[in-house]
């Protein structure tokens, strides 16, 4: 027979939440799930649900990808969706589109920038030629 004793222990695991009941972590998710349920026309869905698995199409999909324009004013590749097809997955790729938005230089910091590698001779010529 087995020596019951001589068996390590079973890692202690905690048990699986189901999926539909993992509450949104931040703002973006939360969003993102209103959506997820305004779509599918589902009240029960959690962060790591599947978008295809509750019943969504390309269509819908689609349909989703112009939600969130209208609702974050960004373009989430259609490849990236399908990728992740969960509120937690779209919302990281709304976050890292938000991130880059906020990283585009404005046309004065630009101009600072550019201001920076100049020697004082160049400046004035910039801004006489500005005038």
């Amino acid at each position: 027979g087995i020596d019951r004793g001589a068996l390590p222990e079973p890692p202690a695991r905690a048990p699986r939440e189901p999926v539909a009941q993992v509450p949104p972590r931040n703002g973006v998710e939360r969003r993102v799930l209103s959506l997820f349920q305004e779509v599918l026309g589902l009240s029960v869905i959690g962060v790591h649900s599947d978008f295809f698995g509750l019943g969504g199409h390309s269509l819908l999909a689609a349909k989703m990808l112009s939600r969130v324009r209208a609702e974050f004013g960004l373009q989430v590749p259609v490849r990236d969706f399908f990728r992740l097809p969960t509120p937690a997955g779209l919302a990281a790729a709304i976050e890292e589109l938000e991130r880059a938005r906020d990283r585009r230089p404005t046309a004065d910091e630009a101009l600072l920038a550019q201001l920076a590698g100049m020697s004082d001779d160049e400046i004035d010529q910039l801004l006489r030629h500005l005038n």
